[in-house]
């Protein structure tokens, strides 16, 4: 069983769809809806749909009889069995918009147990918005079910330039901009591109792709959900995570808990964190969304709240007295997760004859992103198994460390002991880790000297686990970036007061490729420029960084910004003036 799942336009049907195409599989194709929940209705239509994508006429399909109501279970299995037998090998059966029966957990049974029905050959496709529910918790433990969730559907950059450019060229800036803008969502992509391509001035362009998403919200969520729900989402989208008590204290609804749990499982932009007690996170581009209605319903102010967001806490000192190398070959296990992510054992990176080991890995990617060091082994089973329950993720965290350890030809690479996993900073060198190294020896030096930067800037080729959006990546993810805009500004400054402008100019511009709406290093940016004597790429700076604020924030830069360009701009025609 493969089982797609994303909010609306995430390109799940696409994806199954375009992957039987290109394949060429023989399939069976069925759109679930509410009429679904009733079994004898559901067999009926999927007979229906098998015989239609065989092209033959095969024996009649059993029928699910009334007297047969008191075997479902059994029914279900031979059914499958005998869909399968006619099925030519390999074919694909899809069951699509699995959201429409989540509601019924006697429908989620009956088809996890005619899963395991199914023969080598054949695979079971199962897309919706929503993840596995509990009925599939033994079927993941066991790994028979291959997940492409949310993180893997997002476009990245690249396929978000393939995509932007295919047909019209956009400047790499614009298109860097619409890519953090939609998040990687493929249907806000082509909603802000059809509004783009129609404008035909830039400032039109503008204003058409802003307009774009939030007449998608406003209709395909908002328009589609309770006023209750409505009030709550407008309530909590000023805090980057909410939960349950916070969202019952703001919106005044005490079962607001229960109200953000089924937007979850109904994949409308709302993920559920790992961790206890439970809290939730809006996906970002809809999270912008729910701000600026808010601030609207309150007459254009935000609305206040005494919620404050923690500074995530910095990872815990790791060997504070050895230097990291850099050479990480050197080590017995090396693990990189700056842009994407790898391991090496003994210098060899771990590549499989067969499926790659997600499981083992994830679990190793969840440990050092929690921390890395006496890390509650329910947290990092709440993070690879989310939708399992207690038990089974604690069980199926703890087969997994054990097929980890065989991977790291390692038995001490991961350590348990009172219920806490820590990695051996000892044998396992860390890419993430050697670069807060680098960086906070930097900040205690109080200077970013030229040797920890360069150092930090090799290490940094990416962000945290590339593309990955899952929940308990991104509070390292941000420190680590945060970090690095740090060190980079502060290398600015100290190259400006050496009046090594080049030098300063490069580090404005390696922070505005992890920031690209950071307004300080435009100004930094700007004045560079004019010391080294470029009268028109100060403007053009400028004009860059208003030009995405406007698209993906839809603000004018800031006072000082427009005095810094003003001073250049006026210097500009003073100096035309006078040649």
């Amino acid at each position: 069983m493969v089982w797609i799942s994303g909010p609306p336009g995430a390109g799940k049907t696409i994806l199954a769809a375009s992957y039987l195409i290109s394949r060429r599989l023989p399939g069976v194709w069925y759109r679930l809806d509410a009429g679904d929940a009733d079994p004898a209705v559901f067999f009926h239509y999927l007979g229906l749909a098998a015989a239609g994508a065989l092209g033959s006429r095969p024996e009649p399909w059993p029928l699910l009889a009334p007297d047969g109501q008191c075997d479902l279970a059994g029914f279900s299995r031979r059914f499958f069995r005998l869909l399968c037998a006619r099925l030519p090998r390999p074919a694909i059966v899809v069951l699509d918009e699995y959201q429409e029966v989540l509601d019924q957990p006697a429908f989620h049974a009956l088809l996890a147990q005619a899963a395991r029905e199914i023969p080598d050959g054949i695979n079971l496709v199962i897309a919706g918005r929503t993840a596995p529910p509990g009925a599939y918790a033994r079927l993941l433990a066991s790994e028979l079910v291959g997940r492409v969730d949310w993180p893997e559907l997002r476009l990245t950059l690249e396929e978000t330039h393939a995509i932007t450019c295919a047909a019209h060229s956009l400047d790499d800036a614009i298109v860097r901009a619409l890519h953090r803008e939609c998040g990687g969502w493929a249907a806000g992509l082509t909603l802000m591109l059809e509004r783009i391509y129609r404008a035909s001035a830039a400032r039109d362009a503008a204003a058409a792709s802003r307009a774009a998403l939030p007449e998608y919200f406003a209709a395909e969520i908002l328009g589609k959900i309770s006023p209750e729900a409505r009030q709550l989402l407008l309530a909590t989208a000023h805090l980057p995570r909410v939960s349950a008590a916070a969202a019952a204290k703001l919106s005044g609804r005490p079962h607001a808990g229960r109200l953000l749990d089924e937007l979850h499982h109904r994949g409308l932009f709302t993920e559920r964190c790992a961790g206890s007690p439970a809290s939730y996170r809006y996906f970002a581009p809809f999270r912008q969304f729910l701000r600026a209605r808010a601030a609207e319903a309150n007459g254009g102010v935000a609305r206040p709240t005494s919620a404050r967001r923690t500074a995530p806490e910095a990872a815990p000192d790791r060997d504070a007295d050895r230097t990291i190398d850099v050479a990480a070959p050197r080590w017995p296990i090396s693990i990189f997760t700056l842009g994407g992510f790898k391991v090496l054992v003994d210098g060899a990176e771990l590549r499989f004859a067969r499926k790659a080991q997600k499981r083992p890995l994830e679990l190793l990617q969840a440990l050092i992103a929690l921390g890395g060091s006496d890390v509650p082994m329910g947290s990092v089973a709440g993070a690879v198994w989310p939708d399992a329950d207690g038990d089974a993720a604690y069980h199926a965290c703890e087969n997994t460390l054990y097929r980890l350890r065989r991977l790291l030809h390692s038995r001490t690479a991961v350590r348990l002991a009172g219920g806490r996993l820590s990695l051996d900073a000892s044998g396992c060198w860390v890419d993430a880790w050697a670069l807060e190294r680098c960086l906070d020896r930097a900040r205690a030096a109080d200077s970013a000297s030229s040797g920890e930067l360069a150092s930090a800037l090799d290490l940094y080729r990416g962000h945290f686990l590339g593309q990955d959006e899952r929940s308990w990546a991104l509070p390292m993810r941000e420190r680590l970036r945060e970090k690095m805009l740090r060190a980079l500004r502060c290398a600015a400054q100290d190259h400006e007061r050496a009046g090594a402008w080049s030098a300063a100019a490069a580090d404005y511009r390696r922070g505005l490729e992890l920031d690209p709406l950071a307004e300080d290093f435009y100004r930094g940016l700007m004045i560079c420029h004019r010391e080294l004597g470029d009268r028109a790429e100060p403007i053009r700076v400028y004009r860059r960084c208003r030009e995405l604020l406007s698209i993906v924030l839809g603000v004018q830069p800031a006072a000082l910004t427009q005095a810094v360009y003003r001073s250049l701009a006026d210097g500009e025609r003073r100096s035309a003036g006078g040649a």
